[in-house]
């Protein structure tokens, strides 16, 4: 029978992996008895290039100063707590430092923000001066912990894991990782503190298979209520301040090769921790076909467990700040019948956005719904839907066809203002963005600005190309197809042309959001040829954070995400943070939300489409391929 869940969770502090301090090189203050690095953010600092700079994940940065969640301000004082990358000595989270030429232990004391003899205690040579050591620092004292004796006899390895606890690993997290409950550890390590807990502790973890593997996946207990049989629910982790309870409508997917998600467990325990919100929580519904009732998933089921999961990753990240948000996760089962059983049986009520599937019908239903409960539906999956324009309730998550071509030939006429742009067509060739190269056409006539076209037999060469000034002039060459094929007969003659001028920076290559998925040879030629093309979506996994979160997501459903462009668990990655975001931003009410954001794959940059019309997201990418192997983006 379906069930649906309602799971009252603890949220715990989560630690970061990747948090490098040596890398970090800056100074230490203490503030109420803690110690941070902190840097002071100057005019030229952009997240990326800062999270470089200092050598952690962007996300970090804003994961331990929320005030950047609306961009970098010059002046702003970032900090970062030390002791979750400080190694331990003699009781004292430590760092290593090694003082640049002519500084005194002075100066090594005022960076650290610590005494001198506390220097010279772990550094007796200190005492004669710091130059070419490498001192110990240590930072702060490592706060007191209770003591747990772990005795392991030969039995206990036939029925527990044994693990030393990392630095800044929390009880939660091993849990989850070994899918188990806080309670579990706690009952198998008598004396363990689940407050006070220090790292190097070794514990024993539980490998009782009697659990339902869903249960201990989830990680935490659940308390059973009743539901409709229409609209069952997977799980996901709810996004809540910390110390804050809220409810989860949920059963956790199954992180296996084959992406199934099963049923509701059979025998739930109830578990309830924390105190109920004050206020109302504000909820986020994905609505999508996860065919719960169906043994194996088809490929657009896998795509949306996929979204679904990525999702479900975000809310982990934002977990430990802001105020509470309610996330309910609902198949829809591909049926409309079952959409309008859920809109009428209380499962929406409270929802403040609710995420819909690709279904006409389906959207049109939620539409109405939003509508009547003064919400919102997001459409991410229904690209060509164009109920936004008409329903005031409608978010439409995909920039319109053609604002997309209005948009990026604006980019293109600011980006190129000194180039002369060059079409280039084959005879009989494939000619499948001539509605685009119309339109530029139109717009540079418009404006006085000369091109010139080009037209070649089977493949272009050195001839076709010979007319063109290759001392005074600039060329941007645009193709009047984006296809694979047709790149390949245009790409080797541009970059011969490219390595014959004077000035390579004369040459460049606009072209399609197809184009985001070359590889191999033909990424080298976007690269060689400095081309810039639009996109809705950056889809590269280049940046560290993207690979932080693939990683993550490998180790949690324990798969890849699946090859696709977009990638579905990247949107629904970036989906849930703008959304949570935006929630908090406006005290839960995503009406008067503005905010602008701009993701690890997409963005959202929202407008009204009309004076009674929903909402539309304006954003658009240039994606740059420059000789020196960088990709980048540049939101329009």
């Amino acid at each position: 029978m379906n069930r649906i869940l309602s799971v009252a969770l603890l949220i715990l502090s989560f630690a970061i992996g990747s948090f490098v301090a040596p890398a970090l090189d800056l100074p230490v203050k203490h503030i109420n008895g803690k110690a941070y690095y902190y840097y002071t953010v100057t005019k030229k600092d952009r997240f990326y290039d800062l999270a470089q700079k200092l050598g952690i994940r962007r996300s970090d940065i804003t994961r331990y100063n929320p005030q950047t969640a609306d961009g970098l301000q010059p002046g702003q004082v970032l900090t970062f707590p030390v002791e979750l990358d400080a190694t331990v000595v003699n009781g004292y989270y430590t760092t290593i430092y090694r003082p640049s030429g002519g500084e005194s232990i002075y100066g090594v004391a005022k960076r650290f923000d610590i005494p001198v003899d506390k220097i010279i205690e772990f550094n007796p040579r200190a005492n004669e001066g710091v130059k070419n050591l490498v001192l110990t620092i240590p930072l702060i004292k490592v706060p007191q912990t209770i003591p747990v004796q772990t005795t392991v006899s030969a039995a206990d390895l036939n029925n527990y894991t044994i693990h030393e606890i990392a630095r800044g690993e929390t009880l939660s997290r091993i849990a989850r990782d070994h899918g188990v409950t806080v309670d579990d550890i706690l009952a198998a390590n008598p004396g363990l503190d689940k407050n006070r807990y220090a790292a190097g502790t070794t514990i024993k973890i539980p490998r009782d298979l009697s659990l339902d593997r869903s249960e201990r996946e989830i990680g935490h207990a659940v308390k059973e209520k009743p539901a409709d049989d229409a609209g069952k629910s997977i799980a996901a982790q709810p996004v809540v301040a910390e110390s804050k309870p809220v409810a989860v409508e949920v059963c956790e997917p199954e992180p296996a090769e084959t992406a199934l998600i099963p049923e509701p467990v059979s025998d739930p325990v109830e578990a309830v921790v924390g105190e109920e919100p004050s206020a109302p929580v504000p909820a986020i519904a994905i609505v999508l076909p996860f065919m719960l009732d169906q043994k194996e998933q088809s490929k657009t089921t896998q795509l949306y467990t996929e979204f679904y999961r990525g999702f479900l990753l975000a809310t982990e990240t934002l977990s430990h700040e802001g105020s509470p948000i309610e996330i309910r996760v609902i198949d829809s089962a591909a049926s409309t019948d079952t959409v309008r059983s859920i809109l009428g049986n209380g499962s929406m009520d409270g929802v403040a956005v609710a995420i819909g599937p690709d279904n006409e019908e389906q959207l049109a239903l939620m539409a109405q719904s939003a509508a009547d409960r003064q919400s919102w539906l997001l459409n991410i999956f229904a690209v060509k839907d164009e109920s936004y324009k008409t329903d005031k309730a409608v978010i439409q998550a995909n920039i319109p066809h053609e604002r997309m071509y209005d948009k990026a030939i604006d980019g293109f006429m600011k980006k190129f203002e000194r180039f002369t742009p060059v079409f280039l067509s084959r005879v009989d060739g494939s000619a499948d963005k001539i509605e685009f190269t119309t339109l530029l056409r139109k717009r540079l006539d418009e404006k006085g600005v000369a091109y010139k076209e080009i037209t070649f037999q089977n493949f272009l060469g050195r001839d076709n190309l010979e007319d063109l000034d290759m001392v005074d002039s600039a060329y941007v060459f645009v193709p009047v197809s984006a296809s694979r094929g047709e790149f390949n007969k245009i790409a080797p003659a541009l970059k011969n042309f490219k390595e014959s001028v004077t000035d390579r920076d004369n040459v460049a290559l606009f072209g399609y959001p197809e184009w985001i998925t070359f590889r191999n040879d033909q990424l080298d030629h976007l690269h060689s040829l400095d081309a810039v093309i639009y996109s809705r979506y950056f889809g590269l996994s280049e940046s560290p954070l993207a690979k932080s979160i693939e990683a993550d997501y490998r180790k949690a459903y324990g798969l890849d995400m699946l090859e696709a462009v977009p990638s579905q668990g990247m949107l629904g990655y970036d989906t849930a943070v703008f959304l949570i975001k935006s929630l908090r931003n406006n005290d839960g009410d995503f009406a008067d939300s503005s905010m602008d954001y701009d993701g690890v794959q997409s963005g959202f940059s929202l407008v009204k489409a009309g004076e009674n019309s929903g909402l539309v997201n304006d954003n658009l990418y240039f994606i740059s391929f420059s000789s020196d192997g960088l990709t980048t983006k540049t939101q329009l």
